[in-house]
């Protein structure tokens, strides 16, 4: 199979879910040219036009393509064929991809964060590649300035934020039930005082 062939059909995929599905069934049937179909998804992902968008639909079309092998919709060869390919070209394209500076990468990260957590439920590769992928992808990011940790603690701080408005909310709402509770008490208080008093006063009268 040609390079043409293989990009006329990547290049179909899309955000959508059945996007990714029709592409990675297409890889799936032609598991024996595993090495030349990652190696142009690899090749499009770093590519300096494709967009964030469209590198997480590749880490997504890879996780699909991988669900296949784990479920054994592809033959023995085909399945040793794609995880070699998968393998040996994913490393490097996610180096080369969170190396540019001028990138977006915030979907692209999160899908390889999703991404390497199922593969590690899968079972299918070991851990210690496991491992070098996302430290080698951690290593990019911080080269490339492209750290996720900013927007994580923002995110830290909003719901930190959250919970102390909404214990400010609950202290007013039981301070505003005391205060209620409080005049209540005073105003029956004073009541039986009056009674009392005009008791008094009456019999001071007779």
């Amino acid at each position: 199979m040609n390079r043409e062939q293989i990009a006329r059909r990547v290049d179909l995929i899309g955000p959508s879910t059945g996007a990714i599905v029709s592409v990675a069934t297409w890889c799936a049937l032609h598991g024996a040219d595993a090495e030349a179909i990652i190696a142009y998804v690899a090749e499009k992902m770093k590519h300096k036009e494709t967009s964030d968008a469209q590198r997480a639909s590749l880490i997504y079309l890879i996780h699909e393509l991988l669900l296949t092998c784990a479920t054994r919709g592809v033959s023995d060869s085909a399945k040793r064929s794609i995880l070699i390919a998968v393998s040996r070209a994913l490393p490097r394209a996610v180096q080369d991809t969170l190396r540019q500076k001028t990138s977006d990468h915030t979907s692209f990260v999160m899908a390889l964060r999703k991404a390497t957590e199922w593969w590690a439920m899968l079972n299918l590769f070991p851990t210690a590649w496991l491992a070098q992928l996302q430290r080698a992808s951690q290593e990019a990011q911080e080269t490339a300035g492209h750290s996720t940790a900013v927007p994580s603690a923002l995110l830290q701080v909003a719901g930190l934020m959250q919970r102390y408005q909404h214990a400010k909310e609950i202290w007013l709402q039981n301070k505003r039930v005391k205060a209620e509770e409080g005049t209540s008490a005073t105003n029956t208080s004073g009541g039986v005082s009056g009674q009392d008093v005009n008791s008094g006063g009456g019999g001071g009268g007779g």
